[in-house]
């Protein structure tokens, strides 16, 4: 038996326009990956493709379920032409959302383990993510951050807090819904295979108390900065875990024109998110605003911008940072990425 957290479903990546905020409009083997897109790129943003360009997660466009108090929403993609994608960035990954009550535990059978390597991201709420090690019994709060293993038993989800609990679990691209596999039901993962490192890393934590606010790179309007401009948090990649960036964004501020050389996932905490370049400014959907819990995945080497917030603060957590964004155009023709980086699996 496995604890599947919805039916199968097309991920169709799209929201319904009339139900977002619209902007004013006045206002463990290492394995080196090589990709192509086939889009090509010029000096200018040239708007891209819902899908293979960006794709976008909001509630009404996934597969919504509940399971007692804790309820879902499933973004999968049927169509896959391969099982799974292992990397979370280079492709529109599979994303779970769960809101989880104050004093409730999910899933309810208790510690589980994932097939891919996965992070969560907490959106709001306090949590900690299982009782057997030091990572899992910390208190995760709104935009930090645990990343797990693939086969590394943890969980369960615990709200901790007095107020809902709203985290997202991403791990890489799949063609059904996220599963948590139990090792009294469906085994144990084995480390006694030569292609395993044992010794790596199976569980880390971002967390805001563990770090500290610096100033962004970016020039910013003098308005932006009399609201409290915008403000960096980084964690580095360490080991075989990822790079991850948390962004605090005073009122009214914008980062300029830019691309992602290995590309990004963006998850809102609170306020709303604007970008301009993903459709032509004659299209409605080049006004949805993203919210709190809201997603965004771009590929490597689209060129979009700027992005930026409305009249209320807002807090991001990113990833994709394994390289500094490009503000500038990407290089013509089909655009190339490489990237090295240690991925595990565990077949049924």
């Amino acid at each position: 038996e496995q604890y599947s957290s919805g039916a199968p479903a097309v991920l169709p990546f799209l929201p319904r326009p009339s139900t977002r905020t619209m902007k004013s409009s006045t206002a463990l083997v290492t394995v080196g990956c090589v990709v192509l897109s086939s889009s090509l790129q010029g000096a200018l943003a040239v708007n891209g493709t819902m899908g293979s360009d960006f794709s976008y997660y909001f509630e009404d466009g996934a597969q919504a379920w509940t399971d007692g108090d804790v309820k879902g929403f499933d973004w999968f993609d049927e169509s896959l032409n391969m099982n799974e994608r292992n990397d979370m960035v280079l492709f529109p990954p599979s994303i779970t959302k769960f809101t989880i009550p104050a004093g409730a535990s999910h899933p309810s059978s208790g510690s589980y383990y994932l097939s891919n390597d996965a992070i969560y991201v907490v959106i709001s709420g306090n949590g900690t993510f299982g009782t057997d090690t030091d990572d899992e019994q910390l208190v995760h709060s709104y935009g930090d951050a645990f990343w797990v293993l693939a086969g590394a038993s943890h969980g369960p989800i615990t709200n901790v807090g007095t107020t809902d609990l709203v985290v997202t679990v991403t791990a890489g691209a799949a063609t059904s819904a996220l599963t948590m596999r139990t090792n009294e039901l469906d085994g144990t993962p084995s480390d006694d295979n030569p292609s395993v490192d044992s010794t790596q890393t199976t569980m880390r934590s971002y967390r805001q108390v563990d770090a500290s606010w610096t100033k962004n790179p970016s020039d910013h309007t003098d308005e932006c900065l009399a609201n409290g401009g915008v403000y960096n948090m980084g964690f580095d990649a360490v080991d075989n875990t990822p790079p991850l960036l948390r962004v605090r964004w005073g009122a009214n501020c914008s980062i300029p024109y830019h691309y992602h050389p290995t590309g990004a996932l963006y998850y809102v905490q609170y306020g709303t998110m604007y970008f301009d370049g993903d459709y032509p400014s004659s299209d409605p959907m080049s006004e949805t605003g993203f919210e709190a819990g809201d997603v965004r995945w771009v590929r490597p080497g689209f060129d979009y911008g700027p992005e930026y917030n409305g009249a209320e603060d807002m807090e991001i957590t990113v990833l994709g940072v394994d390289t500094n964004p490009e503000f500038q155009a990407p290089p013509d023709g089909p655009y190339k990425v490489q990237k090295a980086t240690t991925c595990s699996h565990v077949y049924d």
